[in-house]
């Protein structure tokens, strides 16, 4: 190997391995944060220099507190002796691995992992870099080659000093900012209201979500158009209804469709969303469109805490649009129906002793157990239902703690008082109430959802009756960030944000479980769709919807003003599938994935209870 004769009388790294040790774990941390910087991909994006620059610097910082102290570490064992060098290789060989890989320490969010060809190809370049490392102390020997080691160093050390540099210019030159405020949206999947503190409950459940609820304004009277996830979830990000935007599960969201995401990227937000890998959250659905950033990550609500972090740290303080899933309340597919921390399991439903575990011989556990159970008209009685209803409690206070750290890290970073917080569900969950478990019926319990509205700064707050339902959400936020207005079939409610309360947005509420199967509530009434037809209720009367006004009798007057108001609506929903380049009749439908859901999708679907003819 031929050597520059300017290197030829150089001191080896043996003379100078503290310098060695430095350089090499500097290099190791701008390998290591560019890395993360190519996986994160917000260098490329346009509008997003700044925020990468930002995640690089942090990155940087970061790693080379815990990879300069290990160069001269390793530097010392250098010294040692052969035997130090090769000591020195073997850590520089196996650390250098795991941490430019990502996996020391652990990240759910940078971690490139290994399910892809690009994040095979990062842990090569990883692997090199730290081969080139443990060669820097390996070959510290005299001669050419041990000099030459030293220079591989000092140049990476040098190269992660200017990849410093170039982030700090690019931080600086960061795009005009907009004035308006950023926005948390956060959908807690499955979370009846009646289980909070702030809507009514006892049971001491919710003490985080009670304490935001106090700087929030609350909506009692809100409701979801259909209690399924896929669809409700995108009736909260676009305002269209069920049988306007057409989700199935082999169906997409239409291209014409602009999302509450993509109206914040158009106007300079940053537009991120952290959300659960169930399947109905995939991008194929269309849930990725107009996010910069989209990650479907597995675990409860702490593995979400620690991405929203990341990003919080990331975007700095650039307005951001958050969407943040949680599915910690939602049934189970393991034993129990509903699983929680032991301790709340011990405290909300340690009283039950009786033999039933969740599971039945034969015929399953936890949520196919009561799938299969529904289809054949059974249900769970006596102390069995309450200990179900129970396990779910447990499920909701476990949800609460973890959230409690979520929220606590959006204060911290300043998120929160810099945003309007929207938190809600997509549906809520049945006990047999109306003779089934799980949420597939039109019922309260499935259709009514917590609904917190936090200002930016916590006040006002407060409870408003408004009727509202989260086709509003989007119509809402825009309005209160000065988005332009996108038409849909929810009603902007940002006047009842502010202190004086005023007149009610809407005096009813379209009930959708798609291809144009429409309900309506208002103050006193509710015509809910059912496999078996309408079912009108008055709520005022019969406030648990088990009188059923059209099984006999003589219907009240109310009902011809419901059916003119659910046939506008119907036209409704025509023009606007008609505007979009869809069928007008919304049963005219035909699938449209380029991919269908494999089988193991299934498998996970059925086990959660979300298969079968009218369960979803």
């Amino acid at each position: 190997m031929s050597v520059p004769p300017a290197l030829a009388d150089a001191p080896g790294p043996v003379d100078r391995p503290w310098l060695t040790g430095a350089c090499a774990g500097l290099a190791a941390a701008g390998a290591r944060a560019l890395l993360f910087a190519l996986r994160d991909g917000y260098l490329l994006a346009d509008g997003l220099r700044d925020v990468g620059a930002r995640s690089l610097l942090l990155d940087l910082g970061r790693g080379a507190a815990l990879a300069v102290p290990a160069g001269l570490l390793l530097a010392a064992l250098a010294r040692s002796g052969r035997g130090g060098r090769l000591a020195a290789a073997g850590l520089a060989i196996a650390g250098g691995l795991l941490f430019l890989g990502g996996r020391l320490p652990a990240s759910p969010f940078h971690a490139p992992g290994f399910g892809s060809g690009r994040a095979l190809a990062a842990h090569g370049a990883a692997a090199a870099v730290a081969l080139v490392l443990a060669g820097a102390y390996a070959l510290s020997v005299a001669g050419a080659v041990g000099r030459l080691a030293r220079v591989l160093a000092l140049a990476g050390g040098l190269g992660a000093a200017g990849l410093a540099g170039v982030a700090g210019a690019l931080l600086e030159s960061g795009p005009e900012r907009p004035e308006g405020p950023g926005v948390v949206l956060v959908s807690l999947d499955t979370l009846r209201p009646d289980r909070l503190g702030a809507f009514g409950s006892e049971r001491g459940l919710t003490p985080a979500l009670d304490a935001l609820a106090a700087e929030s304004l609350r909506f009692p009277r809100a409701w979801s158009p259909e209690p399924f996830t896929l669809t409700a979830h995108m009736t909260l990000l676009t305002g269209l209804t069920p049988s306007v935007h057409g989700l199935e599960p082999d169906r997409g969201l239409p291209d014409g469709v602009t999302t509450l995401a993509a109206s914040f990227r158009e106007a300079g937000w940053v537009t991120a969303a952290v959300v659960d890998t169930v399947v109905w959250l995939e991008p194929r659905y269309g849930f990725a469109r107009g996010f910069d950033v989209y990650r479907r990550v597995e675990g409860d609500a702490s593995a979400k805490d620690a991405v929203v972090r990341l990003l919080a740290e990331d975007v700095g303080d650039r307005p951001l649009f958050l969407f943040v899933h949680v599915y910690d309340a939602h049934s189970d597919e393991s034993v129990l129906p509903y699983e929680a921390e032991p301790d709340h399991l011990a405290a909300h439903a340690g009283w039950y002793e009786g033999e039933f575990t969740g599971c039945l011989p034969e015929r399953g556990c936890a949520s196919s157990l009561l799938l299969e159970m529904n289809r054949r008209g059974e249900r769970l009685e006596g102390d069995e239902r309450r200990w179900l209803a129970s396990l779910y409690d447990a499920g909701v206070a476990s949800l609460d703690a973890r959230l409690d750290r979520l929220f606590g890290g959006l204060r911290e970073s300043g998120v929160l008082d810099r945003s309007l917080t929207v938190v809600t569900a997509d549906h809520g969950e049945e006990f047999y109430e109306h003779g089934r478990a799980l949420h597939d019926q039109s019922y309260d319990e499935s259709l009514r959802v917590p609904f917190l509205v936090r200002l930016p700064g916590g006040a006002p707050s407060g409870v408003r009756q408004d009727l509202v339902t989260l086709a509003d959400v989007a119509p809402t936020v825009r309005a209160f960030a000065g988005l332009p207005d996108v038409p849909g079939q929810g009603v902007s409610f940002a006047g009842a944000l502010a202190a004086t309360p005023g007149a009610s947005a809407r005096d009813a509420v379209l009930l959708d479980t798609g291809r144009g199967s429409l309900g309506v509530v208002t103050e006193r009434w509710k015509l809910v769709p059912t496999r078996d037809g309408p079912r009108l209720f008055d709520l005022a009367a019969d406030p648990e919807e088990q009188r059923d006004l059209l099984a006999g009798g003589a219907p009240p007057p109310a009902l011809a003003a419901l059916r003119d108001r659910l046939a506008r609506w119907d036209a409704d929903v025509r023009a606007a599938r008609t505007a979009l380049g869809l069928p007008a009749d919304p049963a005219a439908d035909e699938a449209d994935l380029d991919r269908p859901l494999d089988d193991d999708a299934l498998r996970q679907l059925e086990a959660l209870g979300y298969t079968g003819e009218v369960e979803r």
